[in-house]
């Protein structure tokens, strides 16, 4: 963490052998069950985010239309214009709604939640397969931060911070 500047404090520097060792056991100790729900929830609450978003955008589109066709009626704008600004709100319409479409046919991730479970239960027998790089990027694409303390040699996991 210190070399992308995000360590805090004095003598924070530790053997990665070390911390990596440390960390697994921290990992060991966790309950995935309700890590797994939280994923699942979140993926559902983006989505309806999403969604409304997407359907705001369209009573938006709708809105610059009339205005469009207003500003036709009234002679502010001529046909030629009236025709080029309609085919774009038209376009920005087919791609909210073809995302829409997406959003409403992405079925939920089908897995075998025991399997998921079971895979991450066994994190030490996982990560030994693993190569540095895929460490590297496993921890970097879940963990925001890590706090520990130093006891002489011995490394101490307070607290391991998940990217929510």
């Amino acid at each position: 963490m210190r070399r992308i500047g995000r360590c805090n404090g004095t003598n924070t520097s530790v053997a990665e052998s070390r911390l990596e060792v440390e960390f697994i056991k921290e990992l060991e100790k966790i309950d995935f069950t309700q890590v797994i729900e939280e994923m699942n929830l979140k993926q559902k609450n983006d989505d309806q985010e999403r969604k409304k978003e997407l359907e705001n955008e369209l009573v938006q589109i709708e809105k610059r239309r009339k205005k469009w066709q207003f500003a036709w009626v009234n002679e502010i704008i001529t046909s030629d214009d009236l025709r080029k600004r309609m085919q774009e709100e038209d376009d920005k319409k087919k791609d909210v709604i073809n995302e829409l479409e997406e959003l409403s046919e992405v079925e939920e991730v089908e897995f075998d939640e025991e399997e998921v479970k079971k895979l991450l239960s066994d994190i030490r027998g996982n990560w030994n397969v693993l190569k540095r790089h895929e460490k590297k990027e496993l921890v970097q694409s879940v963990v925001d931060s890590i706090e520990y303390t130093k006891e002489g040699h011995e490394v101490i996991i307070k607290q391991i911070k998940f990217i929510s």
